[in-house]
């Protein structure tokens, strides 16, 4: 009776055995899967990052161009302004240009919302990522 029994006690000891490397191959096999999407997660947010950076490039560059239009027409204006018997300055065409340049100063400051919300979203894909890549 006591060998039938420490027999039992051996099968019940194999088959939880059993299940338990059952329990930690399917824990492998979902860590895998996780793996795998955790990785094609990174690998959108580096496309997403390099768009935003890509982004960020234009903008920045669109906007330091009309800076510097803005302040050439700028300094003609001064300069014109400033010269004994200009034109009359409200028919002057670099003045016309001049205050369509002023009233698209806007547009300026929103390309530099633009830029700004898009560094700061290009940080917070890269924040993203590295917290992915330590996973």
């Amino acid at each position: 009776a006591a060998l039938a029994a420490a027999a039992v006690a051996a099968h019940n000891e194999q088959a939880a055995a059993v299940r338990e490397a059952a329990a930690m191959s399917q824990a492998v096999a979902d860590a895998e899967k996780r793996v795998e999407m955790l990785q094609a997660r990174v690998d959108r947010l580096a496309v997403t990052a390099a768009g935003y950076e890509h982004a960020c490039r234009n903008s920045a560059t669109a906007l330091r161009r009309a800076e510097k239009e803005n302040a050439a027409l700028r300094l003609r204006l001064e300069k014109q302004k400033r010269s004994p018997g200009s034109l009359d300055l409200e028919e002057d065409p670099v003045v016309e240009r001049q205050i369509n340049l002023l009233m698209r100063d806007e547009l300026v400051d929103g390309l530099l919302r633009e830029r700004e919300s898009l560094l700061r979203q290009f940080g917070q894909m890269e924040a993203l990522l590295a917290a992915a890549e330590r996973r």
